[in-house]
């Protein structure tokens, strides 16, 4: 359940104009990922004991998780990329909020 919110969150700020489309694609990706897992952690508890077959998932997970979320998600959303959402260009800088805020006659343009 948790994957599944993550991934939801983090994919929903990277894509706006098919975002349904884009979570669908991620959420197929936590899916296949439990349904691989599991005749795993299967093999693991029949062939070893059942606390050492869930600590080594645990210490796999936690591992290769981490991992991949930082290599692919360091940064949550494009901008701190220097990138827009949809992969869209820039086409004229924003002001500032703390620009508008000092000088409100930008409002009034």
């Amino acid at each position: 359940m948790h994957g599944v919110l993550v991934v939801n969150s983090s994919v929903g700020k990277w894509f706006i104009k098919k975002r349904g489309i884009a979570i669908e694609i991620s959420t197929m990706g936590v899916s296949f990922g439990t349904i691989a897992l599991t005749p795993l952690a299967g093999y693991i508890v029949k062939y070893n004991d059942w606390h050492y077959g869930f600590i080594f998932l645990g210490i796999t997970f936690v591992l290769i998780g981490v991992s991949l979320s930082q290599l692919f998600m360091g940064r949550i959303n494009p901008e701190s990329y220097g990138l827009l959402p949809d992969g869209d260009r820039r086409t004229a800088k924003a002001p500032e909020a703390d620009h508008v805020v000092k000088h409100p006659s930008h409002l009034l343009e």
